[in-house]
């Protein structure tokens, strides 16, 4: 299955089928198909309003689509992990950090040994500037942000949807964090599927980027990222990352 002679993946996590959705009589998908590949990082970029976190909120169930289809392999609703756009509304304020990063094992019931070994794991990857025994509201916006990313990786999940993750994060944990997703995704052969408007982010996390029209949304490409992962931050200013670049920035200009 492809997209209008754009490329086709061959081994598909998701696979979505002329899904349609209308919000107050606007369509937001009028037939919208797409293959998101296995074990790979996936970026949604597309224009403001075209319905990037809409198509995150039907693959994850939290809302239906109109018409269409879609299949998530081998789902497993415990090793799936949402990253939302507000974060803020997601953490429970009565919760300190630690509570709050523990929580879905707490719904899985998981024995006390199993928590310590996850929160060692993610100290490995992930190192903190706020107290785990405070409380969100005693955080700034990005250690907010950095508590949502310990939650939704603290299971260890095998598919992971990300909304603009890095809006609150200044210059030196927007690195590290992007750090962390590769080295994550790379050790656990994870399926990432995020939303960025930020180019020189996706260039940077990506293995594909899919590019939506303006509403009602279609797919108008898809551009495979050949640079080198593990040489990306050395890239940045290549003839090979600009090209690319322009690439993305000529398929945002496409309307359908």
């Amino acid at each position: 299955m492809g997209v209008g002679g754009v490329l086709i993946f061959m081994e598909s996590r998701i696979i979505i089928k002329n899904i349609h959705k209308q919000f107050n009589d606007t369509d937001i998908f009028s037939g919208i198909n797409l293959e998101i590949p296995a074990k790979e990082i996936t970026v949604l970029i597309g224009p403001n309003g075209c319905g990037k976190t809409t198509l995150f909120h039907i693959l994850s169930g939290l809302i239906t689509a109109d018409n269409g289809e879609y299949y998530v392999q081998n789902f497993d609703p415990y090793l799936f992990s949402y990253l939302m756009q507000d974060y803020r509304a997601t953490l429970m304020p009565w919760l300190t950090n630690l509570e709050n990063i523990l929580f879905p094992l707490r719904l899985q019931k998981k024995h006390d040994l199993t928590i310590v070994q996850k929160i060692n794991m993610l100290k490995q990857i992930i190192h903190t500037n706020f107290p785990l025994e405070g409380y969100p509201y005693e955080l700034s916006g990005g250690q907010q942000q950095m508590v949502a990313l310990w939650r939704a990786l603290i299971t260890e999940p095998n598919l992971l949807f990300i909304d603009e993750p890095l809006s609150a994060l200044d210059p030196e944990n927007t690195h590290k964090f992007r750090k962390v997703l590769l080295n994550y995704q790379a050790e656990h052969q994870a399926t990432i599927i995020m939303i960025s408007h930020n180019i020189d982010e996706a260039l940077f996390l990506s293995d594909n980027i899919v590019i939506l029209s303006e509403k009602p949304t279609t797919v108008a490409n898809i551009i495979k990222n050949e640079l080198p992962k593990q040489q990306r931050s050395n890239l940045t200013t290549s003839p090979m990352f600009n090209e690319l670049r322009d690439r993305v920035i000529t398929a945002l200009r496409y309307k359908i």
